[in-house]
């Protein structure tokens, strides 16, 4: 109310409805200021505060892809990245979200932080290996990230913590002492990808304060998907198209446009308009002052409001500027932009690959990592040729190995030419010096050296012990004698917990629970399971499983005396010596306490 005198109270139904007659003026009045007051107190206010006090604050906001997210969650992302020392982004799913990482890296880089943080592998699921580890990172390191939190490294499997969707980057996983080998590429990346300035010449005026003024309004919801639509694919022609770029946050330009080209520590030679509903007035003066050193171009039909009002300065800015919203003509009227190109065997441009590029003074580092993977699982490599406008000597660095080889590339009409056979999951980085140097050969480090036949092994080891895994079990809640007990059919483990809950009389509480672990336990009841198995041989054995401290053994009909040896994979899994199985039947009764949350779960022999 303090910034345009409005009846807040009053004009409450505008912020969701459409006025009879005019624009929707209140509505992207109320977003504008509810982010505003939003980015002043936390993340400026926070960040000031670190920056006082010697600290880089970092962290993620919440719902950056979309338009539409954005708006609910924190109005604009790009506002609070401001305040951020290093800010970062949050990557679920292993999904591809090119507009929420290019969105951090466009502040980053005129803001000139020190950095860029990535929460990533979260909701993966246990199938994901090191070569989608590897691809995540890769696309990421090419849209800014060079700092990583891997999600996550468990404490604890108790329980239901177990079936958490990523993978545990820790001892649960068997392979957590190799990891370092995802690790090391990207400790490598980081550094060359840190160093020097970035080299963008392109920016897009960012559309968020259009979806504002759609944002809640049934009758213009195809306007707002429309929005939606223009930001995600202009986005990926201009990134798969070989043409790096930067957003401008409307709400951060009169704070970083500085004179000429200059937008806070980068220089642009061309600013894009996408197709909007509205601009800011601050906007439109800085982009007339803009053009007069730069190019700007106008996508679509220029927007009839200014501050969600209706004027024709940005019509008559747009004369004689304007592009129709197409991939062929926008990338067509960018083509001498071009500093990276990516060619294909048969001279197509290449259109799953994204690129970082940076000056660091006596050389330029260039990352090149695919942006999406090609729908076959196995396929032979893609066979490039990598364009660079300039006269380079060229060096590979194995990011992998870190291993340098100098690489055989031709120069002509200004361009540095030079070829790599992408693989499915590969990247590649490599620096480039102004100093020509002559290399006679392709020394192809980076390609096999050597080929060998698998054969049916000859003899192999266990790194650990033979396991039978015991996830189906008869079962009985509080027995008195184990033989006389009225035993369940046999059932899945996990199956069991509600039943054998429902028949104690215990709520169990779940995940989704208010925070149960604040709830006083209410009391234990005996669960009993038996297992039935056949053994071809006599052998010493060993039970892991969960709560041995609470837990009663009994294996064919003896009762089980030793006490905890060690634990199998989890410390929460503590593993029992048994007194032997034998050749035949065997059967195990093991009788465990169940409760409001302590439930039954798989056994391990």
């Amino acid at each position: 109310t303090e910034m345009w005198k409005d009846d807040l109270i009053g004009n409450i139904p505008l912020i969701f409805f459409d006025p009879v007659d005019g624009e929707p003026t209140v509505r992207w009045r109320y977003f504008r200021l509810i982010t505003e007051i939003f980015a002043k107190s936390y993340a400026d206010n926070i960040g000031d505060w670190c920056n006082k006090n010697g600290i880089l604050l970092t962290g993620h906001m919440m719902f950056e892809d979309t338009l539409t997210l954005q708006t609910t969650a924190n109005g604009e992302s790009m506002r609070h990245y401001k305040g951020f020392g290093i800010p970062g982004i949050d990557i679920l799913f292993g999904a591809h979200e090119y507009t929420t990482a290019k969105q951090c890296q466009s502040i980053v880089h005129q803001y000139g932080k020190e950095g860029m943080l990535a929460e990533l592998y979260g909701v993966t699921g246990w199938e994901a290996d090191f070569r989608d580890y590897k691809h995540q990172g890769d696309w990421l390191a090419a849209l800014g990230v060079t700092f990583r939190v891997p999600h996550l490294s468990w404490m604890s499997m108790k329980g239901e913590s177990k079936r958490d969707y990523p993978a545990s980057i820790f001892c649960q996983s068997c392979w957590y002492k190799e990891y370092r080998y995802i690790e090391d590429h990207f400790a490598r990346l980081g550094v060359a990808l840190t160093r020097g300035n970035p080299i963008v010449r392109i920016a897009v005026v960012h559309p968020i304060e259009s979806c504002w003024l759609t944002f809640g309004a049934l009758s213009t919801s195809g306007r707002l998907d429309e929005l939606e639509r223009n930001f995600k694919e202009l986005t990926q022609w201009l990134l798969f198209g070989c043409l790096d770029f930067d957003y401008l946050s409307e709400n951060l330009m009169p704070d970083e446009y500085k004179s000429g080209k200059c937008f806070g520590e980068m220089e642009y030679d061309v600013v894009i308009v996408p197709p909007l509903y509205t601009l800011i007035s601050s906007t439109v003066s800085l982009l007339e002052e803009y053009s007069k050193y730069g190019k700007l171009i106008f996508l679509g039909e220029p927007p009839e409001l200014v501050d969600a009002l209706s004027s024709d300065r940005a019509k008559r800015l747009a004369v004689g500027k304007t592009l129709a919203f197409s991939e062929y003509r926008l990338l067509s009227a960018l083509d001498g932009l071009r500093i990276i190109d990516l060619k294909n065997s048969d001279g197509s441009r290449a259109n799953d690959f994204i690129y970082n590029y940076r000056d660091d003074g006596q050389c330029r580092w260039l990352f090149i990592a695919r942006g999406k993977l090609p729908a076959k699982r196995f396929s032979p490599p893609d066979q490039l040729t990598i364009e660079v406008q300039g006269a380079f000597s060229v060096d590979f660095f194995d990011t992998l190995t870190g291993d340098i080889t100098s690489i055989k590339a031709e120069i002509s009409d200004g361009i540095t030419r030079f070829g790599y056979d992408f693989y499915r999951h590969d990247s590649m980085l490599v620096r480039l010096t102004k100093e020509i140097r002559n290399v006679t050969e392709h020394e192809n480090a980076f390609k096999p050296t050597s080929e060998f036949s698998i054969r049916m092994p000859q003899r192999f080891e266990l790194l650990e012990p033979n396991v039978l895994l015991l996830d189906t079990a008869e079962f009985a809640v509080d027995p008195v004698d184990y033989k006389s007990a009225d035993w369940h059919d046999e059932e899945e483990i996990l199956r069991i917990s509600p039943i054998a809950s429902r028949l104690a009389g215990v709520r169990q509480f779940t995940r989704f629970d208010l925070q149960p672990w604040a709830q006083p336990e209410t009391g234990f009841h005996r669960l009993a399971l038996r297992f039935r198995f056949e053994s071809e041989i006599d052998c010493a054995a060993s039970l892991a499983f969960e709560n041995t401290d609470t837990s009663e053994l009994i294996v064919n009909g003896e009762k089980v005396s030793e006490h905890l040896n060690g634990y199998f994979i989890d410390e929460s899994i503590g593993i029992v010596r048994l007194p032997g199985i034998k050749r035949g039947k065997n059967e195990i009764i093991a009788s465990i306490p169940i409760g409001d949350r302590t439930k039954p779960e798989a056994f391990y022999l």
